[in-house]
């Protein structure tokens, strides 16, 4: 359980999540787009840190558009 993870997709309200995903790309958060959405495979090897960086440049990015 521990070493469990798993895959998250999410759409963003109101936003071009594909160009949302390109912006994500293009500063090296590593992330997918499948189904109209941006998806995520956060695994025990990503650090508090990883994790907090990807969702300050989603924050930054969704305040940009």
């Amino acid at each position: 359980p521990e070493e469990r993870s798993g895959i998250v997709t999410f759409r963003v309200p109101e936003a071009d999540n594909a160009a949302l995903w390109r912006a994500l790309l293009n500063r090296k958060a590593v992330c997918s787009h499948r189904a109209g959405g941006i998806r995520v495979s956060p695994h025990f090897y990503n650090t508090p840190e990883e994790i907090d960086r990807f969702f300050a440049i989603l924050r930054e990015e969704r305040s940009r558009s």
